[in-house]
C-alpha cells in the first residue's frame, strides 16, 4: 500500500499534498479525527495489516471505540468466513464498521462487467477463448456470453484441474491431462510437507500424543517398568489407572516367548496397535503413539 500510494502520487493519479502524508511512527501525535488510514486486508487475510490491527499487533496504531472502518470491497467467493470473522473482531474493539452487506453501492468492482467483456471480444476478435479464474459456473457463463456474440461453443475451452490446451499451426486442441497437487509452505521450506505430515499434525492437534519409553537389556528384556508420557491427550495426574493398565499391557507383550529373542521392530508395532485399541476403548481418542526402546 505504501509503494502504490507513493507511485500513484508521483504520476499524479492521487493528488495528495505531501504535507498531508504522515509517517506511521508519527501517528500517535495526530488527533484520531484528523487521520485517514488506507489499510490492506479487506479479504480477511490472517497476516494482513488490518488483521494485525484487530489483534493489537501494530505498535503505532490501536483501534479504539469511535473509530470508523470502511471495507472497500465485497468478499471474494470463498473468503466470506474470514471477512466476517474480521468484522466481528473489529466491532468487538468498539469500531463502527461499514461493509457492503449494510451499505448499498459501497463497492465498485475491479472486475469487468458483461458489456466490458463483450467490448473486449469485439475489439480483439480472438479465435479461441480460455477463461481462467473463477469457478465452473463463471466459466460456463463466459462461454454463454461468447456464443451470444456468434462464436461456436467449441472455441471456448472451459478447463478442469490439470487439463491442458495445445496451440499449433493456428489451431487449438485439448491436450493430455497432467497430475496436479497442492504444495504446502511452512515456515522452513516449500513442498516438504506431505500428506502424512499433515495427517500427523491433525492428529496431534485433536487427540495429542503418547510416548512409551522402554528400557531393555541386551536380551531385549525390560529392566524397569515402562515410562508413559503424554501431551494433549489426558491429564496424567488424574489418569493413574489408565496408565497402570497401559504399563501392564506393555509388560505382558514384552515377556519372553519360549526362549525366542524378541524382534524389537515387531514388538514396537504390536505395542502401538494395542495402545491404540485401549486408548480408544477407554477415552474414545486416537492419539499419536511413539514407542522408544533404549538398550542398557
Amino acid at each position: 500500500m505504501k509503494e502504490n500510494t507513493k507511485l500513484s502520487t508521483q504520476i499524479g493519479y492521487l493528488a495528495i499534498p505531501h504535507s498531508l502524508l504522515v509517517e506511521e511512527k508519527d501517528l500517535i501525535r495526530i488527533p484520531p479525527n484528523k487521520l485517514c488510514l488506507i489499510v490492506a486486508g479487506s479479504q480477511g487475510q490472517y497476516d494482513s495489516a488490518l488483521s494485525k490491527l484487530a489483534r493489537d499487533q501494530n505498535p503505532n496504531v490501536k483501534i479504539k471505540p469511535g473509530d470508523k472502518i470502511t471495507f472497500s470491497s465485497d468478499p471474494i467467493p470463498g473468503n466470506e468466513v474470514e471477512v466476517y470473522n474480521l468484522i466481528e473482531e473489529l466491532i468487538l474493539k468498539g469500531a463502527d464498521v461499514v461493509y457492503p452487506d449494510i451499505a448499498d453501492q459501497l463497492h465498485a468492482s475491479g472486475h469487468a462487467n458483461q458489456e466490458d467483456l463483450k467490448f473486449l471480444v469485439r475489439f480483439v476478435q480472438p479465435k479461441y477463448f480460455v477463461p481462467i479464474g473463477g469457478t465452473v459456473r463463471h466459466q460456463r457463463q463466459y462461454q454463454r456470453l461468447v456464443t451470444e456474440l456468434g462464436y461456436e461453443k467449441n472455441k471456448v475451452f472451459t478447463l478442469d484441474e490439470g487439463q491442458t490446451v495445445w496451440f499449433e499451426k493456428n489451431r487449438a486442441n485439448l491436450g493430455n491431462s497432467i497430475e496436479t497437487k497442492n504444495i504446502y509452505v511452512d515456515a522452513y521450506g516449500v513442498g516438504d510437507v506431505g500428506n502424512i505430515i499433515l495427517r500427523d499434525r491433525k492428529t496431534l492437534s485433536s487427540d495429542g500424543m503418547v510416548v512409551a519409553i522402554l528400557a531393555v537389556d541386551n536380551q531385549s528384556r525390560l529392566v524397569t517398568a515402562p515410562k508413559i508420557i503424554s501431551r494433549g491427550f489426558v491429564f496424567e495426574k488424574e489418569e493413574g489407572e489408565l496408565y497402570k493398565k497401559t504399563t501392564n499391557l506393555i509388560q505382558r507383550i514384552m515377556k519372553p516367548r519360549g526362549g525366542q529373542r524378541i524382534n524389537l521392530i515387531n514388538i514396537k508395532r504390536e505395542i502401538i496397535n494395542e495402545l491404540e485399541n485401549i486408548f480408544f476403548e477407554e477415552r474414545g481418542r486416537k492419539p499419536m503413539i511413539a514407542v522408544e526402546i533404549i538398550q542398557i
